[in-house]
Formats: C-alpha cells, sequence, structure tokens
C-alpha cells in the first residue's frame, strides 16, 4: 500500500511538474506576442504621429530650442521605428 501511494505521488508531481512547464511555457509565448504586438504598435502610432508632425505648418514654425527637444525625443522611440 505504501509503495502504491509513494508511485501515485510521484505520478502526480510529475504531472504537476509537466503542467507547471507547459503553463510557464504559454505564459512566456503569451508574453512574448503580447510584448511584439505592443511595440509594433507604438512603432505604428509613433510614425504617424512624427510623419504627421512633420507635414504640418505648425512643425516649420517650432523653435530651434522645440525642434531639439523633438530630434532628443525621436532619438529615443525603439530601433524598429526608423523613421
Amino acid at each position: 500500500l505504501y509503495s502504491s501511494l509513494l508511485s501515485f505521488a510521484a505520478g502526480m508531481e510529475s504531472i504537476i511538474v509537466s503542467q507547471y512547464q507547459c503553463w510557464s511555457f504559454l505564459q512566456y509565448y503569451c508574453f512574448f506576442i503580447f510584448d511584439t504586438i505592443r511595440l509594433v504598435d507604438l512603432c505604428i502610432v509613433q510614425w504617424w504621429y512624427y510623419s504627421s508632425i512633420r507635414n504640418s505648418s505648425s512643425y516649420q514654425t517650432l523653435t530651434s530650442q522645440e525642434k531639439v527637444l523633438k530630434r532628443g525625443h525621436k532619438r529615443r522611440v525603439p530601433s524598429c521605428c526608423i523613421l
């Protein structure tokens, strides 16, 4: 009886471990996908923002200091958004 309980516990443990590994893998995979989507979203939004700023007449009338600030902000955009 004791040995059968022990083997049952070992079996349960292996199931729990495999379930946990599967869950952690899924979690990692989902977070990876989510982060990628978020990064792409960010890139699209920032690309749209900067292209709309660049095309607007208000961008031409900015002071030189503001242009420097905008350039500084542009440098912080993730590398996937080379504008």
